[in-house]
């Protein structure tokens, strides 16, 4: 796409891969070489010149303003394609997905209502079009512009739909929020299993952005269980507790008191920063085998 952006003849195809390509790097978060891409393409000589083109042009560079963080005129290029009849030789993926990027840059810029006008209205075009990727990237948006730190249904939903749909670029996206929200909960291996499916899809098409992201997240993970040095009596007493037994049940394989339990139970929660037992099932804890009498 790059070569025919710069070479292809005739001068149509260079005009239309140009946007395209764009739109390809924009998707893997490359915003440092879409956006010299975009210095190199004259889009506003392709606004004048291909009216057809116009949905696609500006949704394209409102995506990447986007992502680099230029809100304001993001929210400006995307509300103004969405404004625009789509047509066939614009109907790419941000096209079809422009009414959610207007959410997203709307929630961005502290617009709420046109947010979730625009929300609603992505989730309805999805709904009616039945694409399983277009439903998940519709729930997707939803959950987004609510701005809730909670892990959710939704995104659980979208995840599967973009299972069906074979979606790397959308099992990165939603399984890294998910596995954010799930993390901020405290529900650290459903955290890791969701990053890693993240992580997986990321590397795949070449988000090195995400991916980055992502390895920082599953690095803070770990350091802490490794940092965190637990006697062997108390590794055992974890351990055992995680895999689900009671105290009285660790108490008679250990030979130990009740007390005794909960007292090395208390250092584990502290040693940990978690609040209890619920929390230590989802806490990794060093992998060494443990002796039951």
């Amino acid at each position: 796409m790059a070569r025919l952006a710069t070479t292809a003849h005739p001068a149509c195809l260079r005009d239309l891969a140009g946007p395209l390509y764009i739109e390809a790097l924009v998707a893997i978060n490359d915003a440092d070489q879409a956006d010299q891409a975009l210095r190199r393409q004259d889009f506003d000589r392709l606004l004048r010149k291909w009216p057809t083109m116009r949905p696609l042009v500006l949704v394209v560079r409102g995506w990447l303003h986007l992502i680099a963080g230029r809100t304001d005129e993001a929210y400006r290029d995307l509300r103004a394609s969405s404004r625009l009849p789509g047509t066939e030789v614009a109907a790419t993926f941000s096209v079809a997905r422009r009414k959610g990027l207007l959410a997203l840059t709307a929630a961005a810029s502290g617009q709420l209502d046109t947010a979730v006008t625009a929300a609603t209205q992505e989730y309805e075009a999805a709904t009616a079009w039945r694409s399983p990727e277009h439903v998940a990237w519709g729930l997707y948006v939803l959950e987004m512009i609510e701005d809730s730190e909670r892990p959710s249904e939704r995104l659980r939903d979208a995840v599967d739909l973009l299972e069906v749909a074979g979606s790397p670029v959308g099992i990165a996206t939603v399984c890294y929020e998910q596995g954010k929200r799930l993390l901020d909960s405290g529900k650290h291996q459903a955290a890791k299993d969701q990053l890693l499916r993240a992580a997986r899809s990321a590397r795949w098409i070449g988000d090195v952005t995400l991916t980055e992201q992502i390895e920082k997240l599953l690095h803070g993970l770990t350091t802490p269980v490794q940092r965190t040095r637990l006697t062997t009596q108390e590794l055992n007493v974890a351990t055992m507790a995680k895999n689900g037994y009671s105290n009285k049940q660790i108490a008679d394989r250990l030979v130990l008191t009740v007390r005794t339990i909960e007292f090395h139970l208390s250092n584990v929660y502290r040693k940990f920063g978690i609040p209890g037992r619920r929390a230590l099932a989802d806490t990794a804890l060093p992998p060494r085998p443990v002796r039951e009498w």
